[in-house]
């Protein structure tokens, strides 16, 4: 009986851990360079040569890093993050799950960001060199918003960055769903 019950508990860890290495994202970070010029870029000893308006994925070390030979910036805990060698403005989204939109408080008092006119709700702007506080990349996209999830008791929220006129093309079709 013992050994049902040690071999239960292996199976269950077992299979927590495969579950929670399956669930993990990748560690990817992304060199973007939304200009219409090529750029050239350097972290650390290497050269990365990135198009105009296309991105490059790299791989990092942990520890501290050096871009163009100037700005530094750590990689200590996260999982991916833009280097933005440009310092071009970026437009951090919060989506939330198990809300419903125009009737929870959360919805009503939320932040505003005007962009040319324009009102966004849940929105931020950052141009900093190594932008890391959001959960989905530039070239990812948020998950499906389905009914289970819009109708949950649990509140989730999730990040996801883009570039001026991805999130204005998302927001327009986010606000007509």
């Amino acid at each position: 009986m013992i050994t049902g019950f040690v071999i239960a508990i292996i199976v269950v860890i077992f299979s927590y851990g495969v579950s929670q290495l399956m669930n993990q994202k990748e560690l990817e970070f992304i060199i973007d360079n939304p200009t219409n010029e090529k750029i050239q870029v350097q972290i650390d000893d290497q050269e990365y040569e990135v198009d105009a308006n296309s991105f490059k994925i790299i791989k990092l070390e942990l520890g501290d890093h050096v871009l163009n030979g100037q700005h530094k910036f750590t990689y200590d805990y996260i999982h991916h993050g833009v280097i933005n060698p440009t310092k071009s403005t970026y437009y951090v989204y919060k989506r939330y799950y198990g809300s419903v939109a125009k009737k929870d408080s959360i919805f009503q008092n939320a932040p505003t960001l005007n962009i040319d006119g324009e009102k966004y709700q849940f929105t931020d702007t950052i141009s900093d060199y190594f932008i890391q506080d959001f959960y989905y990349n530039l070239n990812e996209d948020f998950p499906s918003w389905t009914n289970s999830q819009k109708d949950s008791l649990k509140i989730d929220a999730r990040k996801k960055i883009f570039r001026k006129v991805a999130f204005e093309d998302f927001y327009e079709k986010e606000e007509t769903e």
